[in-house]
């Protein structure tokens, strides 16, 4: 086990993920106490920064792209309101080349999340349509792909109601519309 630090000025980090060459991503807070993704290589642990009128982003996926290096993405805030998790603007990215990029949405959707990435710098996650429903995504040559759903009802009412039952002081945010 290795310690892999904090950013400056932070007090802790998480690991979310790490590539076949030993670089890692994940989320670690700063001296001001705001979340942001990084990107620990050779040592180091560099902050991605974040979207522009952000204040928060995470590393979920990392991987060495043929001919591009080491890419990570992973979820970033937008500006918006974000009194409510219900309200505030959160989209799936990229960092590649000193870059982060927003990957945006599904159409009409409002928020998106990037979960991986393979050697081709394709990009899965999940995102919400216009009916507020999560659809798995691919993010391919600049489009992002609706992947649908599988077939048949959602099981998160079941899942949500299991969770309740046997936690019932807690409540889950993807819950809200089945408490």
């Amino acid at each position: 086990m290795q310690d892999l630090g904090t950013l400056p000025g932070g007090s802790t980090s998480t690991a979310n993920a790490i590539s076949r060459s030993g670089e890692v991503t994940g989320n670690a807070d700063t001296a001001n106490g705001s979340l942001r993704a990084f990107l620990y290589s050779n040592g180091m642990m560099h902050d991605l920064g974040i979207l522009p009128g952000g204040t928060f982003s995470g590393g979920n996926g990392i991987n060495r792209v043929r001919g591009e290096g080491v890419e990570v993405v992973g979820i970033a805030d937008l500006l918006g309101d974000c009194t409510s998790h219900l309200t505030c603007p959160y989209h799936a990215f990229l960092y590649k080349n000193g870059v982060m990029d927003d990957l945006g949405t599904l159409a009409g959707g409002f928020y998106s999340y990037a979960s991986g990435i393979n050697q081709s710098g394709q990009v899965t996650g999940s995102a919400d349509t216009n009916l507020g429903n999560f659809h798995a995504f691919l993010y391919d040559n600049g489009t992002m792909h609706d992947l649908g759903t599988l077939p048949g009802p959602s099981l998160l009412p079941k899942l949500c109601a299991s969770y309740q039952q046997a936690w019932p002081d807690c409540r889950l945010r993807e819950c809200g519309e089945y408490q």
